[in-house]
């Protein structure tokens, strides 16, 4: 099995754009926005009750830390593998290294999660879906983004994307439930939810 890791980064905030500073960047036309709305979905990403969304997305630093041979190996659906909330975020691997169990419910806050995903000659195109649910399982941001990029070689790898979020004026503090798909839009196969939480204090 051929594996790579790919650093797509993307700064998402209720109310701060944070853009990449790699060399190599890619601005991206998804929406990538923070919303704060309840089960019903409604709200604006600032704890308010009205419906206008603002999108906001960033510039993505994209790393192929290697480049693959072409593989022989069957493509199969995506599949989220971590979830979690991290002290900072800057490369694959950080994840790993820097993943903490809760955050700043003042300030904002980094969360990073791992997916397998085939790469179909040589080119990778997925959307990811990250919602956040608060305290009595309201949801107070949903972010959703769709990405494309040439990773060099065919077969199933492993990515690392980062969210940047800042909580919205009314969020209590409490656990949260953080809630990723991801879709690959060339086959149309998606993983199913993985979930993870953590506390804001």
């Amino acid at each position: 099995m051929n594996r790579r890791k790919l650093l797509l980064g993307s700064g998402v905030a209720l109310s701060t754009v944070l853009a990449g500073c790699s060399s190599d960047e890619t601005a991206d036309g998804g929406n990538g926005n923070g919303d704060d709305d309840d089960d019903d979905g409604n709200g604006d990403g600032n704890g308010n009750d009205d419906t206008d969304e603002d999108d906001n997305s960033s510039e993505d630093e994209v790393e192929d830390e290697t480049q693959p041979d072409s593989s022989d190996e069957e493509p199969s659906e995506p599949v989220v593998t971590k979830i979690g909330l991290v002290s900072e975020w800057e490369k694959p691997g950080d994840l790993e290294e820097n993943e903490i169990e809760s955050g700043s419910i003042d300030e904002g806050n980094w969360s990073a999660f791992q997916f397998d995903i085939y790469a179909h000659e040589g080119e990778l195109e997925f959307t990811y879906q990250y919602d956040l649910y608060g305290p009595e399982n309201v949801r107070r941001m949903t972010s959703s983004d769709t990405k494309s990029e040439l990773v060099g070689g065919d077969g199933q790898g492993t990515y690392e994307q980062s969210i940047y979020f800042g909580p919205g004026e009314n969020w209590p503090t409490g656990e949260y439930l953080a809630r990723v798909t991801i879709r690959d839009e060339i086959s149309g196969e998606v993983s199913e939810a993985k979930t993870t939480t953590f506390e804001l204090r």
